[in-house]
């Protein structure tokens, strides 16, 4: 069994690069958010 290289990254983590990049709103990124705390917390928005 191999171990991939690649490193892990959450949905949230993921979702906060989308509404970062412009690409989503805030508000659609919460909708699919697995953790609504962290991903406000990564996301800036408290």
């Amino acid at each position: 069994m191999q171990v991939g290289t690649e490193e892990f990254s959450s949905i949230d983590t993921a979702l906060v690069n989308l509404y970062k990049a412009g690409l989503i709103t805030f508000e659609k990124g919460l909708l699919y958010a697995e953790n609504e705390q962290f991903y406000r917390e990564i996301a800036g928005v408290v």
